[in-house]
């Protein structure tokens, strides 16, 4: 048994044992790089320690390690928070191996302090030996071997299989080897167990097999009838994996549960990797006994009418039943199956007797006496928002994102201008680099335009014209909503709608012109009682007075002063007035003894006037000259009895006087100027 399982493990398994020594070194050059991440992000810490490895710790004392790099290698790390990390350099020591074999009862292995790797080798028991013409020997046990990772303190249980019994005819087939984190979880490394010998007499009940363990035993086979036994069914294992026991052979059986198979030849192993315990097909030509496949012991190699070789059991099968003489009947067990989760060894030299499980691990030799410590920055994303809004159609939006320091805009900038509703994508970069955590999205509404109108029309020289908008809410206007134009002129008018929104449009007014009236009066100051002519002129063919009249010339005595208007309608429709106003004088307090006494000659004149006053009115007396309208055109101080007043620079026409003494009306009258 330990020749085979020599020869087994030296061509699966190479350690290389590292000397150890009392102190590794401490670790040097350790270094993040980068030091300073944004959160989310990774880093690489590395640190040097020549011949030994670096365990990554977060305290600077005991902890637990976050992992483990070789010298000068990096080793990623992804922070969510700033945190400090301690390089210790091991070497590893020694490689250790702990066998538990086969005691018929579950059996517990605890894992070292300091250990997190174990290489577990699971070994399937032999089959039964059968004594009868001549005998043979059981199929031998398959081997697996896989590497684990594990946690120091860490309790595994322990299943070792045992040796199928010996029987006169046929063998009980090979118990398996398991191993679990605990019975009934997660299973590492197993070996099924094998079912139990079937007869092929009537003289007693098929044989037991060997208890393989707790959960893997094989269970009786029966006599159906003389020469016609049925295999036992494969043994118990936890919940699910109830696949990886083996069944028991029967006469002319290839092991499966409670199925009897007629004779066939060139038997071979089972293959279905979760069917534990089916054998080859029973019967078959001289001399071919196949292995297990996957899932089920050989099947005996025998004539038609012979018993076939009791089924191994497990997930990877184990060696045939054994060979004998053309003469013989009878068939010696198949081996035990073994199941790993590592790398699946299925060997020619298999495991001979009871089943056995190895546990190797090599030991940490040494550690740094210090740890050193490099520290990972880690700032925080911002988080970015940004406000929707409308806008108006044609017009632009600023978009005004908060929560970062620079940022970024799907519409390449924070001013945008749409054309219809449309959405936008806003990110963020903080001060220190790192870039929101979020999306930001805008909303950007845009709202159309109102349609305006306003009215146009036509008006006369003078007169005024009503704008009105339409199409909107509220209006403004160019020059007001009553315009009084000129000329021909355009006005805009702008309408807001409810949302804000403005539109325009124009409005044309027509200016149509008015005839030119005037009007003048033959005196412009008359005494109450006198009369007054007035004469109109205009570029039209129509007069009408305020008075009524519809002539060019009129004759008024107003009794106080009073304005007239003519009024002339063009050809257009257009009316044009002219104004005249006519200056009334109670003309009261006038002595007419001294008014009599006051000369005023020639009159009419071509020029001179002369002007005789008393000696008493000589002193402080003026003449005032009056134009036809009431406009003074001369005014005169007259300083002596006889004065002369020059008028020939006014125009021939009639005017009115004044004499005046010390701003008392003393005179007055027309004056011709001809």
């Amino acid at each position: 048994m330990k020749k085979n399982y020599k020869l087994f493990s030296s061509g699966l398994i190479a350690l290389a044992i590292n000397s150890a020594s009392a102190q590794c070194p401490t670790p040097t050059l350790v270094s993040a790089t980068p030091s300073v991440i944004c959160a989310g992000s990774t880093t690489s810490l590395n640190a040097t320690a020549l011949g030994s490895s670096i365990n990554w710790f977060t305290v600077p004392v005991g902890g637990v390690s976050v992992g483990t790099s070789v010298s000068a290698a990096n080793f990623a790390i992804s922070p969510t928070v700033t945190t400090t990390y301690y390089a210790e350099s091991f070497g590893i020591g020694a490689t250790t191996t702990q066998t538990l074999s086969y005691t018929g009862s579950l059996q517990s292995f605890t894992v070292p302090a300091g250990v997190t790797s174990l290489t577990i080798i699971t070994m399937g028991a032999q089959g039964g030996n059968q004594t009868v013409n001549p005998g043979t020997t059981g199929g031998t046990g398959a081997i697996m071997s896989g590497n684990f990772t594990v946690t120091p303190g860490q309790v595994l249980s322990v299943m070792v299989g045992g040796q199928g019994v010996t029987a006169q005819y046929v063998g009980g087939g090979g118990g398996g080897s398991f191993v679990w984190t605990s019975v009934g979880s997660t299973l590492l490394s197993a070996a099924g167990g094998g079912g139990g010998a079937g007869r092929d007499d009537v003289l007693s009940a098929g044989q037991n097999g060997v208890n393989a363990s707790i959960a893997a035993s094989g269970n009786l086979g029966f006599t159906m009838s003389m020469g016609n036994g049925t295999g036992g069914s494969g043994g118990i294992v936890p919940s699910g994996y109830a696949g990886y026991a083996g069944g028991g052979a029967g006469w002319l059986s290839n092991g499966n549960i409670g199925t009897v198979h007629g004779c066939t030849f060139n038997s071979t192993g089972g293959t279905n990797p979760l069917s534990g315990g089916a054998a080859g097909i029973g019967g078959g030509n001289v001399g071919t006994a196949a292995n297990g496949g996957y899932g089920g012991g050989g099947g005996g190699n025998a004539r038609c009418g012979a018993v076939g070789g009791g089924g191994g059991g497990g997930y990877s099968g184990g060696g045939a039943g054994g060979e004998v003489t053309l003469a013989s009947t009878y068939r010696a067990g198949g081996g035990g199956g073994s199941y790993n989760i590592g790398t699946s060894q299925v060997n020619s030299v298999g495991k001979t007797g009871n089943g056995e499980v190895n546990f190797m691990w090599s030991a940490i030799g040494c550690t740094s006496v210090s740890r050193t410590s490099v520290t990972v920055t880690v700032n925080a994303k911002p988080t970015v928002s940004v406000t929707s809004g409308a806008i108006c159609s044609g017009g632009s939006y600023t978009l005004s994102p908060s929560g970062a320091n620079t940022y970024t805009y799907s519409g390449g900038s924070a001013v945008v201008s749409p054309t219809a509703n449309t959405n936008y994508s806003v990110t963020g970069t903080s001060s220190l680099g790192c870039v929101s955590s979020n999306t930001a999205v805008a909303t950007i509404t845009v709202n159309a335009l109102p349609t305006v109108t306003a009215n146009s029309g036509t008006i006369c020289s003078g007169s005024s014209f009503t704008i009105t908008g339409s199409g909107a809410s509220t209006y403004s206007y160019s020059s007001g909503s009553v315009v009084s134009p000129t000329a021909t002129a355009t006005y805009t008018v702008s309408g807001t709608s409810t949302l804000g929104c403005v539109g325009s449009a124009v409005s044309s007014v027509t200016v149509n012109a008015s005839p030119l009236v005037s009007a003048t009066s033959s005196s412009s100051l008359i005494c109450v009682g006198q009369s007054a002519i007035l004469t109109a002129s205009t570029s039209a063919t129509t007069y009408t007075w305020n008075t009524g009249a519809t002539t060019a010339t009129i004759s008024v005595s107003p009794t106080v002063t009073s304005t007239y208007t003519v009024s002339s309608v063009g050809t257009n429709g257009c009316v044009g007035n002219g104004n005249v106003t006519v200056n009334v004088s109670a003309c009261t307090g006038i002595n007419e003894a001294v008014a009599n006494s006051i000369s005023v000659y020639p009159n009419p004149t071509s020029g001179l006037v002369n002007v005789i006053l008393t000696s008493e009115l000589s002193k402080n007396s003026t003449i005032e000259v009056y134009d036809a309208i009431g406009k003074l055109v001369v005014k005169q101080v007259l300083t002596s009895e006889a004065n002369a007043v020059n008028i020939s620079n006014l125009t021939n026409g009639i005017y009115t006087f004044k004499v005046l003494n010390n701003s008392n009306l003393i005179k007055i009258g027309k004056l011709v100027k001809q």
